[in-house]
């Protein structure tokens, strides 16, 4: 009989003293995975957040690129290089993603602003 390519990872499954798989136990270790799972991402959010507001901190008013962003909130943070780009990633993804806190402009002198660096009437003019 040929082997089943379960989309379970075998390490998820508990099993009973028969051998077969105990749903119950199963999904409880699941749940404890993916809680984990959550509250290492939201650390990793939080991390990143910080080191984003430490970019901007540095350079205040500036209006920074994307690109130059996610590169010197990834040094911030010290990550390897094989962490880099996603990182990078990482550090654009919440900059787009929080418009009450960033403004994103294209073209000449484009590049994300902080709004807390930008007094009012200027941020509702750009």
């Amino acid at each position: 009989m040929a082997k089943q390519n379960n989309s379970i990872p075998q390490s998820l499954l508990v099993r009973n003293s028969s051998g077969a798989i105990d749903p119950v136990a199963t999904t409880a270790k699941f749940a404890a995975e993916l809680e984990a799972l959550k509250a290492r991402e939201a650390d990793r959010v939080s991390k990143v957040a910080d080191a984003v507001h430490a970019v901007f901190d540095e350079y205040p008013g500036a209006s920074i690129n994307m690109d130059a962003v996610g590169s010197l909130t990834a040094q911030k943070l010290g990550v390897s290089l094989e962490d880099m780009a996603d990182t990078a990633e990482a550090a654009r993804d919440y900059v787009r993603s929080n418009v009450s806190e960033f403004k994103i402009a294209r073209g000449k002198g484009g590049g994300a602003k902080r709004l807390s660096d930008v007094p009012a009437e200027a941020s509702e003019q750009q």
